[in-house]
């Protein structure tokens, strides 16, 4: 269920290949690459807001801005294994959010011109998602998911996201979140559990 949404899910031998080819100057490639990811990481952001956050902030407006940092960042991006490019937008979606929240109803930042080819793929996905998303496929299944999980605590949301999405270890999540290892293993223990009952009723 939940682990559907972890980046060490996703193929190695692709995203290696791409990353190589964007690294030559490949702008296909490079859109290709993000492209991949683009459901997870939407996922990702629906949940990291909630309900709360997303009454003043776009998911899409923030995939935006986070292919924008993506972008420019790409240069200093260095794989590390499996899943890599995805955890890596992960933390800059992170810090996205963070500043768009702290600035929301501020103007929307218009797309730099050597961008536009980069904002049709946003186009192409936000197009997409008119039917229910996934982190790895469409599916309305996924799309409950998603939708319970915004409905979960804050402490419960993090810990989710940490352990499914950022692939953290049982004891990092102890330290980020102040509870002991077992508690971690108790709330998602507890999560998964509920979101079990609330898909079976759905």
């Amino acid at each position: 269920m939940l682990e559907a949404f972890s980046s060490s899910r996703s193929s190695a031998g692709w995203t290696d290949g791409l990353v190589e080819r964007a690294r030559q100057g490949d702008a296909d490639a490079y859109n290709a690459l993000f492209a991949r990811v683009s459901n997870r990481l939407l996922a990702y952001i629906r949940v990291r807001l909630g309900m709360a956050l997303q009454a003043r902030l776009d998911p899409h407006d923030v995939l935006q801005e986070a292919y924008l940092h993506i972008h420019r960042s790409f240069k200093d991006f260095r794989s590390f294994g499996e899943g890599a490019f995805c955890r890596w937008s992960y933390r800059i979606v992170d810090n996205r959010i963070r500043d768009l929240a702290n600035h929301a109803g501020a103007r929307k930042r218009s797309v730099p011109g050597e961008l536009q080819r980069g904002s049709a793929v946003l186009r192409n996905i936000q197009a997409e998602q008119a039917t229910p998303l996934s982190a790895c496929a469409q599916s309305d299944k996924t799309a409950r998911l998603v939708r319970a999980l915004e409905e979960l605590s804050e402490l419960e949301r993090s810990a989710v996201l940490l352990r499914y999405f950022r692939d953290e270890t049982h004891s990092s999540i102890a330290e980020a979140l102040g509870l002991s290892e077992s508690g971690v293993r108790g709330v998602l223990a507890r999560i998964h559990l509920s979101l079990g009952r609330t898909l079976e009723k759905s």
